[in-house]
């Protein structure tokens, strides 16, 4: 099976790492792409673009907005195999991510600081709270995250 995995906001391709490292030692392949960020439009077009690539079996992986991410580029082709969707997000083709997840309240919306021009960041501080509650403070996963001193702004 070939992996694409697909991050959420505020993330990159690092953050599949050690999923990428586990599935690659059961005998699949796995890439996982750093998305633009620049919309949903462009992010989706990345994984088709990579999609075309692929011969054999293909399993999509999203994770948080990542979902919305593989639903759309899923949405464009009759040659997946799986969709896999990790603590994500999956909305009607119309609705609007920050719209979709405004009605479904999680500790996540609740430390977004959402600005005037559609953009939202992480408010400092709850990043462990918001991303990583669950892991050791001591991971170096964790550790990467928190030093990034803000999320990304992403249009909604």
């Amino acid at each position: 099976m070939h992996f694409i995995c697909v991050h959420g906001v505020g993330h990159g391709g690092w953050c599949w790492d050690q999923t990428a490292q586990d599935l690659r030692a059961l005998g699949h392949t796995v890439v996982a792409p750093d998305l633009p960020l620049t919309s949903l439009e462009e992010d989706a077009q990345t994984i088709i673009d990579l999609l075309d690539g692929v011969d054999g079996p293909k399993a999509l992986v999203g994770h948080s907005y990542g979902g919305l991410v593989i639903s759309k580029a899923a949405g464009t082709r009759t040659d997946i195999d799986h969709l896999y969707f990790v603590a994500a997000i999956m909305a009607e083709a119309d609705e609007i991510f920050l719209e979709t997840s405004a009605a479904y309240p999680t500790k996540f919306s609740a430390a977004l600081d959402i600005h005037d021009d559609g953009t939202f960041t992480v408010v400092k501080g709850k990043e462990q709270e918001s991303f990583y509650h669950k892991c050791p403070p001591d991971d170096n996963f964790l550790l990467f995250y928190c030093a990034i001193t803000s999320v990304s702004p992403r249009p909604s």
